[in-house]
């Protein structure tokens, strides 16, 4: 943080920048293997938040700060207003080359995404679109770059819930995510009880 504020201030350069996040992210990487863990993570300590990465891939530039839930913590709200267009060659889903295989690459689910999103869109369509057309892209490029593990944030339907007939949309989503796909497709509910929705969540194409 330091390192970023310094740039902004013009009281560093970039190559300051650069070898303070590589230190960092070393430093993380000891971490995780001193913990014994079966895959490597970056730490996402370029993204400013879940979908922002994904957001410049679209070129799209977002600009409301919203609440992280209820935390002290903010993210600019993703803006998608018309057709979602397709990413390619999404920026910051694969991991520099000094973080050791096999690696983790983490985003945001399609539902969360769809429903954190400011847009004139049906909410189901849009979820359905953002997996094809973002996360998918996303998920095979990290795939291609060594990711063994996908795990698919979804803070959003543990605290806000979700209405019945939206399952049957997600898990059309997440089917669009998990077909011929290399890898181990994990879907993370947390920020509030996935208890009541345990038996929906286990009928979930996902791994």
């Amino acid at each position: 943080m330091a390192a970023t504020r310094g740039i902004d201030r013009g009281r560093v350069g970039a190559d300051a920048v650069d070898q303070a996040f590589a230190d960092d992210q070393a430093a993380f990487v000891r971490v995780q293997t001193k913990a014994g863990m079966d895959f490597f993570s970056d730490g996402l300590l370029k993204w400013q938040d879940i979908f922002r990465p994904l957001m410049g891939a679209l070129g799209v530039k977002p600009h409301t700060l919203v609440r992280w839930f209820d935390t002290n913590t903010f993210f600019r709200e993703p803006e998608l207003v018309g057709k979602v267009a397709t990413v390619k060659n999404p920026d910051g889903v694969v991991a520099a080359a000094s973080v050791p295989r096999p690696r983790v690459a983490t985003l945001p689910s399609p539902y969360m995404f769809s429903r954190a999103a400011h847009s004139d869109q049906d909410r189901n369509r849009l979820m359905l679109d953002l997996a094809q057309r973002v996360l998918r892209p996303a998920i095979d490029a990290a795939v291609a770059g060594g990711a063994e593990l996908v795990h698919l944030e979804d803070p959003w339907l543990g605290y806000f819930g979700i209405k019945r007939e939206d399952w049957a949309p997600l898990a059309e989503a997440l089917q669009a995510l998990h077909h011929n796909l290399k890898a181990t497709l994990a879907f993370h509910v947390y920020f509030g009880d996935a208890g009541p929705h345990i038996a929906q969540l286990l009928r979930l194409p996902v791994d």
